[in-house]
């Protein structure tokens, strides 16, 4: 899965620039509405809480399933890019580039910048 990831800058970011909100206080793996709606419902923040601070629970809830991996991604070139608008802030000459120094900084800055968080569950057999 590739989701909205929750740190300090994306969070910022997404909470002033983005239409869905992001909401740290729900508690996605309790069964119970966490927007007014559903606990899915237009809320960015679900999959940071469920793999980072509920990882736990999920794991007593869900025992059939492994995390393989979890990772950040996307640092500045994403949200650069507009994401999923048909605008770009980033002239297509340097997306390469920005790539390349994006992986290399990944390990220092991902855990304070990133936008997406990249996890891999696996079923047990």
């Amino acid at each position: 899965m590739i989701e909205p990831a929750m740190t300090p800058i994306s969070r910022t970011i997404l909470s002033l620039f983005h239409e869905e909100p992001v909401i740290l206080s729900a508690r996605p793996l309790d069964g119970m509405p966490q927007t007014g709606k559903g606990p899915e419902d237009a809320n960015q923040a679900i999959p940071h809480l469920i793999f980072n601070c509920f990882q736990q629970k999920f794991g007593s809830l869900f025992p059939h399933l492994i995390i393989l991996e979890k990772k950040y991604l996307s640092l500045w070139a994403y949200p650069l890019s507009g994401g999923f608008k048909n605008w770009s802030l980033l002239p297509s000459f340097l997306v390469h580039p920005l790539l390349i120094f994006e992986n290399f900084v990944m390990p220092l800055f991902g855990p304070l910048a990133a936008f997406r968080l990249w996890v891999v569950l696996q079923k047990k057999l």
